[in-house]
C-alpha cells in the first residue's frame, strides 16, 4: 500500500512539473510573440502607424460598444443595458451650444500658445512656461510637449545608432530596433511580462490579455532594461511607462523613460537597495515635520512609516492609484519643475486630510488615504500643493544632510531593507 502511495505521488509530482513547464513554455511563446510582433510582423506600421488619440477613443469590441471617459478608462454601464438593448447611451447634438463652441474656442487657443512655447524650448524657456504648465497642458497636445520638455533623445546611448534625434539627440527610431532584437534573460522578460498583465486594466489600452497595448508596454519594458544595465527593470517603471504610451508611441516612450530616470533625477531610486528612495523618505518626512509637525510625530508615534505609501508616490511619480486626471496634471508640472512637485504633492494628501488622520490609527490611515486617492479633485490637490512654498534649495539642503547630518529619528524609518 505504501509502495502504490509512493508511485502515485511520484506520478502526480512529475504530471505538475510537466504542467509547469507547459505553463513556462506557453509564457515564453508568447513573450516571443510579443518580440517577433514587433521585430519580425510590421514594425513600422505597428510602431508608429498607430495614433495614441485612437487608443484613447471609444473602441467597439466583440460587437459590444465601450464607453470610455475622455482618458480612455472604461466607464461603468447601466447593467440593463445589454446587446440589443434600444437605449442610447452617447447622445451627440446637432449644433454645439454657444458655451462648448467658446470652450472649444479657448482650447484651440492654449494648444496654440503652448505650440509656440516650445519651438525654441530648450534653447529659450518662455516666461509662461511654468504658470501654464501648473494649469495643466492641453490634453491635445500633451504628448508633444511631454517628449520635447523631458528631452529623452539627448540621453540615449550612443552604443546604438548616431546623432539625428529630432531634438538634437540620439537615434531613437533605430536605437529601439536595436535593444528589440536583442535578447534579454528569461528571468527578466518573465518579470516583465507579470506586470504587464496587471498594468492599467481599467485603460481601453490595456485591458485586453496579449492585446496591443499589453505588447507594447512589453516591449517598451524590454528595450528600457536592456538600454539600462544599471537598473534593469524594477516593479513601478510599468505604471510610468503606461502613463507615457497613452499619449505616444513606443519609441518616444523609451526615450522619455530614459530621460526621465536619467535627467529628472529618478534613476537612483531603481538602483540595488534603492538609495535614491530612502533619500526621497528622508526629504518628504522633513517637510512633513517642517509643515504638520503634529501629524508627522504622530505617523511616528503609531509606526506608519513611509515604504507602506511612498515608494508607489515616489517611484512612479504618483502614477500608481490616483486618478488619471491628477496623474497627468502632476506630470504636467513635474516636466517642468523637476523633483519638487512630488513633495508638494505629498504635502497636499496629508494637509488634506491632516484632521482626520490625527485621530486614527495605522488602519485608519491606510483607509483614509486609499479612498482619499480615489477620487480627489485635481485643482484642489494641485492647488493645495502649490500653497506649500518652499525653494528648491531646501530640497537641496535636506539631500545633503540625509548624507552627512541627518536627523536619526527620521533616518531609521527611511531605510529599504
Amino acid at each position: 500500500m505504501d509502495t502504490f502511495s509512493a508511485k502515485a505521488r511520484e506520478v502526480q509530482r512529475t504530471q505538475s512539473a510537466n504542467a509547469a513547464k507547459e505553463d513556462f513554455r506557453s509564457q515564453d511563446d508568447i513573450m516571443d510573440y510579443f518580440t517577433r510582433q514587433m521585430v519580425d510582423q510590421g514594425y513600422n506600421t505597428y510602431s508608429r502607424g498607430s495614433s495614441a488619440a485612437a487608443r484613447r477613443s471609444t473602441a467597439e469590441s466583440g460587437g459590444e460598444l465601450t464607453i470610455t471617459d475622455s482618458f480612455g478608462f472604461v466607464e461603468k454601464q447601466d447593467p440593463s443595458w445589454g446587446p440589443g438593448s434600444s437605449k442610447v447611451q452617447i447622445a451627440v447634438d446637432e449644433k454645439l451650444s454657444r458655451q462648448q463652441a467658446q470652450l472649444i474656442k479657448q482650447e484651440n487657443a492654449r494648444v496654440m500658445k503652448w505650440k509656440e512655447m516650445l519651438e525654441e524650448f530648450p534653447e529659450k524657456k518662455h516666461p509662461k512656461l511654468k504658470t501654464r504648465a501648473r494649469k495643466g497642458i492641453p490634453d491635445a497636445i500633451r504628448g508633444y510637449a511631454w517628449q520635447i520638455l523631458i528631452q529623452g533623445p539627448k540621453y540615449l546611448d550612443a552604443a546604438v545608432g548616431g546623432k539625428g534625434g529630432p531634438v538634437g539627440g540620439r537615434d531613437k527610431i533605430a536605437l529601439f530596433k536595436a535593444l528589440m532584437e536583442e535578447q534579454a534573460d528569461q528571468k527578466l522578460l518573465i518579470s516583465i511580462f507579470k506586470d504587464v498583465t496587471r498594468t492599467m486594466p481599467e485603460h481601453i489600452y490595456f485591458k485586453d490579455r496579449y492585446g496591443d497595448g499589453q505588447k507594447a508596454l512589453f516591449c517598451v519594458l524590454k528595450c528600457l532594461a536592456l538600454h539600462e544595465k544599471d537598473t534593469s527593470y524594477v516593479q513601478g517603471m510599468g505604471y510610468m511607462a503606461a502613463v507615457l504610451l497613452t499619449y505616444m508611441d513606443m519609441e518616444d516612450t523609451v526615450a522619455c523613460m530614459v530621460g526621465i530616470l536619467r535627467g529628472f533625477g529618478m534613476r537612483d531610486k531603481f538602483l540595488h537597495g534603492m538609495p535614491g528612495l530612502s533619500k526621497a523618505f528622508y526629504v518628504h518626512l522633513s517637510l512633513l515635520k517642517k509643515y504638520m509637525p503634529k501629524l508627522s510625530q504622530h505617523m511616528l508615534d503609531i509606526n506608519f512609516l513611509p515604504q507602506t505609501y511612498g515608494s508607489q508616490w515616489f517611484m512612479t511619480i504618483f502614477s500608481c492609484n490616483f486618478p488619471f486626471p491628477c496623474i497627468v496634471r502632476i506630470w504636467d508640472i513635474f516636466t517642468v519643475e523637476g523633483r519638487k512637485i512630488l513633495y508638494r504633492i505629498a504635502l497636499a494628501v496629508f494637509k488634506l486630510n491632516e484632521k482626520a488622520l490625527l485621530a486614527s490609527d495605522m488602519e485608519g490611515f491606510f483607509e483614509i488615504l486609499r479612498e482619499f486617492q480615489k477620487d480627489i479633485e485635481p485643482n484642489l490637490l494641485i492647488k493645495t500643493a502649490l500653497s506649500f512654498k518652499f525653494p528648491g534649495t531646501l530640497i537641496d539642503k535636506l539631500e545633503k544632510e540625509y548624507v552627512e547630518k541627518p536627523d536619526k529619528e527620521i533616518q531609521k524609518v527611511c531605510r529599504m531593507e
